[in-house]
């Protein structure tokens, strides 16, 4: 079965899992997104301001929620998250940083 990306972002992810203390401070999503740093004594992720909805999302894919554990989307598979990071797309990633 293929499973497609969910059209979220940082404001879902803030508003699902961080504000309601769901967040396990894994990092994962800050390890793709430039915008998002840690807040070591809170122990959450915080964003520099810029992630104000999808059309102003850095990465344009929504990684930060797609690549969140605690998030109620199924797993991506191995081969759809290669595409979005090394693939074409990582290109267009690249030129957003």
């Amino acid at each position: 079965m293929y499973i497609g990306k969910t059209q979220k972002g940082w404001k879902e992810l803030n508003e699902e899992i961080i504000q309601t203390g769901k967040c396990v401070y894994c990092g994962a999503c800050g390890a793709f997104c430039a915008s998002i740093q840690f807040d070591k004594e809170k122990e959450i992720p915080i964003e520099d301001g810029s992630c104000k909805d999808m059309s102003t999302c850095r990465d344009g894919f929504g990684l930060c929620y797609n690549l969140c554990p605690k998030t109620e989307i199924e797993k991506i598979p191995l081969t759809l998250l290669d595409k979005w990071v090394f693939g074409k797309e990582h290109d267009k990633i690249l030129r957003n940083m």
